[in-house]
């Protein structure tokens, strides 16, 4: 049995750094605990943050071909990994610095202008000497100064970019603020890589950025369709919903679901599905692409849609 309490917890963490190179006995490590489903896979990531869809990747490798199998082209000499932590000190280095005294002096205080130039000069620094590995991240905690200073800076250079709001809030405050400014960028093609920063729990930020690429149309996955509470609510939505969300938030094969609570909206909004279901008093009817298949117990909705989308990722999406 799954236990809840999270001190219970501290027996699955490997690690606790994710920037921290797995070595192939930390992989195994974790791999075999999500296979003994002592704990689930989402809550087994979190603790070690460990993006899910790096653990199924991992948990393919292992057993196609066991330990040998995490090694294969993923294996890196003692050499790449030295060169991997001085990378990394390097970024640590880049993070710590604040925009120039000479720039603020220019500019009379922190604006998008003196954030452009800054991010070009370093560029610039590190092109010269031939050093081409980086990306450049021009953030801010005001929204329209951080998404100024990267459509200046995409304007004059090639360089990758990291965008995103920092400082951006709460959970609710900071993703609608880092949703506004984050999506103007990307709706200019701008951004090679997004951080949805919150003041939240880590996994938060990921679920946010991922969903916020599927609504853009910047990626695909799992989409689930639901409506809010109301009087007419006859099953419970959000739970429903939130659970396949996070039981299937890794993958990358489009499946749109849709999770209705009554038989006023529900009908219409679920035939729109790949699957949907529509509650009732008596249970919930069942639509797969457009058509009602049959009706069932309220607590087989779940176990209907789960099966439904497993069988899809199995057949590779068709």
């Amino acid at each position: 049995m799954v236990k809840t309490d999270e001190t219970d917890y501290k027996k699955y963490i490997v690690k606790r750094n994710s920037n921290a190179y797995w070595s192939v006995e930390e992989k195994v490590q974790v791999i075999l605990m999500g296979l003994s489903k002592q704990v689930t896979i989402t809550t087994l990531c979190r603790i070690n943050k460990l993006i899910p869809a790096l653990y199924y990747e991992w948990k393919e490798l292992f057993i196609a071909g066991g330990k040998e199998g995490l090694l294969g082209k993923n294996s890196r000499s003692e050499r790449e990994i030295n060169c991997e932590k001085k990378v990394n000190a390097l970024e640590r280095f880049i993070g710590e610095l604040v925009l120039e005294k000479e720039l603020l002096k220019k500019y009379g205080h922190p604006c998008a202008e003196a954030l452009a130039e800054s991010a070009i000069n370093w560029a610039e620094f590190f092109e010269k000497r031939g050093f081409k590995n980086f990306k450049l991240s021009i953030k801010s905690s005001d929204i329209q100064e951080m998404v100024n200073a990267n459509i200046m800076v995409s304007k004059q250079t090639d360089a990758p970019l990291h965008i995103g709001l920092t400082e951006a809030g709460t959970l609710v405050s900071g993703l609608v603020r880092s949703v506004l400014g984050v999506s103007k960028l990307l709706e200019k093609g701008i951004g090679d890589t997004i951080r949805i920063s919150l003041s939240s729990n880590p996994v938060n930020e990921v679920i946010a950025g991922r969903e916020l690429l599927k609504a853009m149309g910047l990626r695909t996955g799992i989409q689930v369709i639901s409506c809010p509470t109301c009087t007419r609510t006859e099953i419970d939505v959000e739970n429903i919903a939130e659970s396949i969300e996070r039981e299937f938030a890794g993958i990358e094969i489009p499946v749109k679901v849709a999770v209705m609570g009554c038989i006023v909206n529900g009908p219409g909004e679920a035939k729109e599905a790949d699957i949907g279901i529509a509650g009732g008093k008596d249970g919930v009817a069942l639509f797969i692409n457009g058509k009602i298949i049959k009706k069932l117990p309220i607590e087989n909705a779940y176990i209907e849609i789960k099966k439904y989308i497993t069988e899809k990722i199995s057949a590779g999406g068709k």
